[in-house]
């Protein structure tokens, strides 16, 4: 399962980010933070650059990565800040496709295959809410509302799977 190709044409254009702004995200299960398990993951699978946004509550937590695990995984990690308007703010504003997870989530491998595999037009939703989507560029917009419905639980799954057709 960790053979990068499996994964779709689109995730080379993709943009991928981790919403890593709960507390929640930086929690250690057996020796690595849940941001982490997921960049490795990405990176056995192939991608070379995530974006972590992070929340003045998550920083701290999500930041303490080892030294030198960018290097390990041979991934360009970046750390972005969220912007007043919260991830749907910056959302908005994106060219390209888009995978974008949530970090405060332990993902089985096969999800992230799944996701890699199918490319754009995905939505996989938890008890919690949405926990990761693949969206194409011209549905980021309906995505940004989405994601942050999702993410706070107040969307019933029927509107989740009529807003998920919309992802393609």
């Amino acid at each position: 399962m960790n053979s990068k190709d499996q994964t779709s044409p689109a995730i080379e254009q993709a943009l991928v980010w981790i919403d890593a702004t709960r507390p929640a995200a930086g929690r250690r299960l057996w020796g690595m933070n849940l941001v982490e398990r997921q960049v490795r993951e990405l990176a056995l699978k192939g991608v070379r650059r995530v974006q972590i946004w992070v929340g003045a509550q998550s920083r701290q937590a999500v930041e303490h990565l080892r030294p030198d695990f960018a290097r390990i995984y041979a991934v360009d990690l970046v750390f972005t800040e969220v912007p007043n308007g919260g991830m749907g703010g910056a959302l908005g504003q994106v060219q390209g496709p888009l995978l974008l997870l949530a970090g405060d989530v332990l993902y089985d491998e096969r999800v992230l295959a799944h996701l890699l595999q199918q490319g754009p037009g995905n939505l996989v939703v938890g008890e919690g809410g949405s926990a990761a989507l693949f969206a194409a560029a011209e549905s980021l917009p309906q995505t940004a509302k989405l994601w942050d419905g999702t993410r706070d639980g107040s969307w019933p799954l029927e509107e989740l799977t009529k807003a998920a057709d919309g992802l393609g």
